[in-house]
């Protein structure tokens, strides 16, 4: 399997949440932040590298090892990257993750260590 393609990735997004290519952007980057940190660098590492080169740079926020945040608190992290409200939050996090879990083997092997956010990666 390829990189994923970065207008690929955003159309994907924007269809399935109804959002504009920029409103697309801050989804996707913002749940990538939180992601990384929620799943540590060496965890991203793998994703980034099969992500689009205009992602693949580990966010600053996250640490070495894995965070074990809830999914609840991934939602307020990424609502606040966002600025939006939790529930809007919510629904582009779906998108943003839906999409990559079709693209990605990668976020197969996160979806089953993250059990947990079951409700956020269906």
């Amino acid at each position: 399997m390829g990189v994923l393609e970065y207008t690929q990735l955003l159309q994907s997004v924007e269809m399935t949440a109804g959002l504009d290519r920029a409103t697309a952007e801050r989804a996707v980057e913002a749940t990538l932040t939180t992601l990384a940190e929620r799943i540590g660098q060496d965890e991203f590492a793998k994703l980034a590298a099969r992500l689009p080169n205009e992602l693949r740079e580990t966010p600053k926020q996250a640490g070495a090892d894995p965070d074990p945040f809830s999914p609840e608190e991934f939602v307020r992290r990424t609502a606040r990257r966002a600025g939006v409200d939790e529930s809007t939050a919510w629904e582009r996090i779906r998108a943003v993750l839906a999409t990559l879990r079709q693209s990605l083997a990668e976020m197969e092997e996160i979806r089953e260590r993250l059990q947990d956010y079951d409700a956020l990666m269906s």
